[in-house]
């Protein structure tokens, strides 16, 4: 309804704001699904502004008939974990690439598929860094030996590798609060592989030598 004024996240803004509805819209929709499903569907489309930033959200609400079932969908929805502020500063871009899927599948509720891709994201790291491609054990020890990891770092790494073997194996679906703390263990991997080495040499270019 338009005018409708409710308290919700706001990805711009990173809180809750008030949001007020500017638009709004109803749209009947006969359906039907073999062996499923046949009835009218009633799609309701509502704009809403955010007070604070005026970026605007939209609520998608379906009432399925016969028999009231109400589903209520936002887009865009809500980003669970913004990336970094040093993304700009990654180059490669098939991390880039993988690691936006799993951002995605978190803020969409897929908690399987992020843990699946935090561990597609260790395999794709090892394998660039060390070339090893045997198990993922193997993967692991080849970034200790080559020093990328400490024993320390290999400890972490080996427990979010499992997190996502589980997820894979047996049938654990993570809370998104496990998944978003995985992921900020390969952000920091991530960081201080690809983002901070090129930074630093910059840094140190930048620096004008000690008189002789």
């Amino acid at each position: 309804m338009i005018g409708e004024k409710l308290s919700r996240y706001c990805n711009i803004c990173r809180r809750s704001t008030l949001q007020e509805s500017v638009f709004g819209y109803t749209s009947p929709i006969q359906v039907r699904f073999p062996d499923r499903f046949e009835g009218m569907v009633f799609f309701g489309y509502e704009a809403f502004k955010c007070s604070f930033c005026s970026s605007i959200s939209m609520r998608v609400v379906a009432a399925c008939s016969p028999g009231v079932q109400i589903y209520e969908t936002w887009y865009p929805p809500e980003i669970i974990r913004h990336i970094p502020s040093w993304w700009g500063d990654l180059k490669d871009s098939e991390i880039k690439s993988l690691a936006e899927e799993v951002y995605s599948s978190l803020d969409h509720g897929n908690t399987r598929v992020a843990a699946m891709g935090i561990r597609t994201l260790i395999e794709h790291i090892s394998e660039d860094k060390t070339g090893e491609t045997g198990s993922f054990r193997a993967k692991i020890r080849a970034l200790l030996a080559e020093g990328i990891l400490n024993p320390a770092g290999s400890e972490i790494l080996s427990t979010v590798l499992e997190f996502g073997h589980a997820a894979v194996h047996r049938k654990y679906a993570p809370s998104v609060q496990d998944v978003a703390r995985a992921l900020s263990i390969i952000e920091n991997l991530i960081d201080q592989i690809y983002v901070i080495p090129p930074i630093a040499t910059e840094l140190k270019n930048n620096v004008p030598p000690r008189p002789s």
